[in-house]
């Protein structure tokens, strides 16, 4: 449970240039909308396909669609994507398969665009595979983007210049990724910063050739600890 009246701060670290902290006011990452269509159709052998109900075949059709639904109802300036990670069904030539599977995501910032296209998936996904007469299950996943609270980022400021140095503070923009953190972002004032800890150019987090100087890892405690130090002595004043 999220306590009212309280802020929260997150400080990850990533490959930017180590020592520095990344400060952004505002939408900081994208919101990542997760989908999982499990299609059922009607397998058989692939000399009689006027026999069966093709599920590789709805599912393609499904992949074709969603990735233009984002081109005519999205628009260009929005900054949103469609990416299907995953395709399985079948596993032989001569077999129309009876079941498949398709996972993809969309990762956008505006949330009007996020919040008609969420409306506007399941009802195409439902509509693609019923014309085909096709059966389905759906998961969905939803995270939402990271908002870093423009007067909170403010408050804190004068804590994060004493830590790290004002010399030390950038602003790199928004982040292309997707975070938990959001969910604690979109209900109470928090600020998410990110503390470099590596050398751009080099591998990126996720990646097991990534490299971090571990000595500046102390920043980021003594930058959790006291602004949550001196914000509550402002509380308490």
């Amino acid at each position: 449970m999220i306590e009212e009246g309280l802020r929260y701060i997150s400080i990850p670290i990533l490959c930017k240039q180590a020592g520095t902290l990344s400060v952004h006011k505002g939408t900081l990452t994208q919101a990542m909308d997760t989908y999982i269509v499990e299609i059922q159709g009607n397998g058989g052998h692939s000399s009689q396909p006027h026999k069966t109900i093709d599920a590789n075949m709805i599912m393609n059709q499904v992949y074709t669609s969603l990735n233009l639904l984002l081109t005519r109802e999205a628009p260009p300036n929005a900054n949103v994507t469609f990416s299907v990670g995953a395709m399985s069904g079948g596993t032989v030539t001569n077999v129309i398969p009876d079941k498949a599977i398709l996972q993809g995501n969309m990762r956008s910032y505006d949330q009007m665009t996020r919040d008609h296209l969420c409306k506007r998936i399941p009802e195409m996904i439902d509509h693609v595979v019923k014309a085909w007469r096709g059966e389905y299950s759906l998961i969905e996943f939803h995270t939402p983007t990271t908002f870093n609270n423009p007067e909170f980022v403010e408050e804190i400021m004068p804590t994060l210049e004493k830590v790290m140095g004002l010399e030390n503070i950038i602003e790199n923009g928004v982040m292309s990724g997707s975070e938990d953190f959001s969910y604690i972002s979109q209900s109470v004032q928090s600020a998410f910063l990110i503390l470099g800890t590596g050398k751009e150019g080099e591998a990126p987090v996720h990646n097991p050739r990534m490299q971090q100087k571990e000595e500046i890892f102390k920043y980021g405690a003594s930058l959790h600890a006291n602004v949550a130090i001196e914000w509550l002595k402002q509380q308490h004043k």
